[in-house]
């Protein structure tokens, strides 16, 4: 079943819908200190590290609930968070 009627689907409202890629990864605690977008390049396979860059430079990562740069290094115990239009 669909959550909204087809016949009422407004096309120009359809740009304010986007569709977006959510990652939340637990550092694990015996892992060195590592650029987090190399971090994530080496966590998910699918992703580039320049579109991980990208994503940085829009305030899409988190380290601990805090928007950081790509440069900033994840510790033991790190919540890293990402979210990437798909």
């Amino acid at each position: 079943p669909l959550d909204y009627d087809p016949e009422e689907f407004d096309l120009d409202e359809a740009d304010d819908i986007r569709i977006y890629e959510h990652h939340r990864i637990r550092v694990d605690p015996g892992q060195e200190p590592m650029r987090v977008d190399h971090f994530l390049a080496n966590r998910i396979k699918h992703i580039s590290r320049s579109r991980i860059q990208n994503a940085a430079l829009a305030g899409f990562i988190r380290i601990n609930d805090e928007v950081v740069k790509s440069s900033v290094k994840v510790r033991p115990y790190d919540q890293v968070s990402m979210i990437l239009p798909y």
